[in-house]
């Protein structure tokens, strides 16, 4: 498994050409600089068929948000946004606004839709990276929408601290002042 700092982006998207178009390709490079960009915990297998997993650190938890896959359960590339977890750890304050942002794209308001109408109070909405690819906008969209999630509440004072990584003297008042 390659993890965290040592994730190496390029040798994923090596094993992945094995399988993926450049297309797909391009897609799952743009969501690994986003996640990185927005803190994220990146990490993935060894093959093609593995998903690169995105998890930030949310409430002092390890939480993954999306994973991305060359090759998916349905045999297409698909990105899988777990927004149920990552709903639940947004502040009382920028609920509804983080929630419309998700909304205004049409697959995750189907999903959440769906999920609702079926009494479930968890959801992983899988999207296809096709539906992505169809509409860039849609693909810009949900990366913002993400971004503003995992930046909202008290662990957005900047980019997130590595999980178990040391605190630095006084950054938790050691010092008394």
């Amino acid at each position: 498994m390659i993890q965290g700092d040592g994730f190496d982006a390029d040798a994923f998207l090596a094993f992945a050409a094995a399988s993926a178009r450049e297309d797909v390709l391009a897609l799952l490079r743009r969501w690994i600089e986003r996640g990185r960009a927005s803190g994220a915990l990146l990490a993935a297998g060894d093959d093609a068929a593995s998903p690169v997993v995105a998890r930030y650190v949310l409430e002092g938890q390890l939480v993954t948000v999306w994973t991305a896959t060359p090759l998916g359960a349905s045999g297409a590339p698909e990105i899988q946004l777990r927004i149920t977890d990552l709903l639940a750890r947004v502040p009382a304050q920028d609920f509804d606004e983080i929630v419309g942002r998700f909304e205004a794209i049409p697959v995750i308001r189907t999903g959440l839709a769906e999920a609702r109408a079926e009494g479930r109070d968890r959801a992983t909405i899988v999207i296809m990276a096709r539906e992505l690819l169809a509409h860039p906008d849609h693909a810009e969209l949900l990366l913002d929408a993400i971004d503003r999630a995992v930046t909202s509440g008290p662990d957005a004072l900047g980019p997130f601290r590595a999980f178990m990584s040391p605190y630095q003297w006084g950054e938790r008042g050691e010092h008394g002042g």
